[in-house]
């Protein structure tokens, strides 16, 4: 019998790869088809280059019509939510259901790009090292951080096999990006944000003013989660 599950495709976040969803697998692959590639410079492709996120956007599409899949769900991670919202602004009507999960669709603010050329400078200067010094610990909420301790160290590990150019092309490539919260209107219900109260990267308020701009969205708030869901949320809040 032919497998009636809808496609999923996972797009991981910045210093992470497809194994980032290994905790949820299990779970979403009961209701989905799983697709989870690695991005260009990480993963299995650290060796490759990261196209920026309109590129890497161009070339997933490209992936999926070599499969000859025509609709599916879209779930984005951090970066790899700001991926998924230029794939939608490319071809919006393939995408069944969209969830970000722990992202936005705003553009940085002066802030964020400061640090981001920031980031850039020192991997410039001095490579990943001192950068990945603390930088998943970090994305975990304050009360999760001594839990995790042993998560963070194998990201860490993962990490270390990213080159510094990719961290350079990926941070200048979320540094520039547009904004695309007008995307979301077209998405409209099929738009599902994933929230943690304790994410120091995305502002839960900001998400929560964004979704009641546009109608039927949805916001799953996880109480005590930082940035990092697929390992802190636990199912029960």
């Amino acid at each position: 019998m032919e497998d009636q599950r809808p496609f999923l495709l996972l797009i991981h976040g910045f210093m992470e790869d497809s194994r980032i969803w290994e905790p949820q697998l299990a779970n979403w692959s009961k209701k989905y088809r799983i697709l989870a590639p690695d991005l260009g410079g990480f993963g299995r492709r650290v060796n490759e280059d990261f196209l920026g996120i309109e590129e890497e956007a161009r070339e997933l599409w490209k992936w999926i019509d070599g499969m000859n899949i025509h609709h599916l769900a879209i779930a984005g991670h951090s970066m790899g939510g700001y991926i998924g919202l230029a794939m939608a602004e490319q071809q919006e009507s393939r995408i069944t259901e969209f969830w970000l999960i722990n992202s936005h669709a705003e553009a940085d603010g002066v802030l964020k790009q400061q640090n981001r050329t920031r980031l850039i400078d020192l991997v410039k200067e001095k490579g990943t090292a001192l950068f990945l010094d603390g930088f998943h610990r970090n994305l975990f909420a304050p009360a999760n951080r001594e839990k995790y301790l042993s998560i963070t160290e194998l990201l860490r590990q993962r990490a270390q096999t990213i080159r510094p150019e990719t961290v350079i092309q990926a941070s200048l490539s979320m540094r520039d990006r547009p904004d695309r919260t007008e995307i979301l209107s077209k998405l409209n219900d099929r738009v599902l944000f994933f929230v943690g109260t304790e994410d120091e990267s995305i502002e839960p308020w900001q998400v929560e003013e964004t979704a009641k701009c546009i109608p039927n969205t949805h916001v799953f708030v996880m109480q005590g989660v930082g940035h990092m869901a697929m390992y802190e949320y636990d199912g029960k809040s």
